[in-house]
């Protein structure tokens, strides 16, 4: 649109709409990189979240491993001196030396 009995548009007119729109479109730019940098930052916080998690996990399942490892361990020195008590109140009350309780006690 040119004012009537103007050929081209005045100086003061050019630009300036234009600048204005240039300025909108940098504040656009730098808010969606602005967005996009805090985007990756939380992806990396996911990740480096992610990592703990399954590391923690992994020493949990080890830590749980060992003690199972342990326990069977104990179980079978429990069951060998269980064994052993069984045995010696057999032989006690086969000597009679030991008591029918005694011997039931042990089974």
């Amino acid at each position: 649109m040119v004012p009537a009995g103007e050929s081209q548009i005045p100086a003061l007119w050019r630009g300036g709409p234009e600048c204005q729109h240039s300025d909108f479109q940098r504040g656009l730019f730098k808010a969606r990189q602005s967005e996009a940098e805090f985007k990756a930052q939380a992806a990396a916080k996911n990740v480096d979240d992610l990592q703990n998690r399954v590391m923690r996990d992994v020493r949990v399942a080890y830590l749980n491993a060992q003690t199972a490892f342990e326990r069977v361990d104990l179980t079978d020195q429990l069951l060998r001196q269980a064994q052993l008590s069984l045995d010696l109140s057999q032989t006690r009350y086969n000597l009679g030396l030991g008591s029918i309780i005694e011997l039931s006690q042990a089974h």
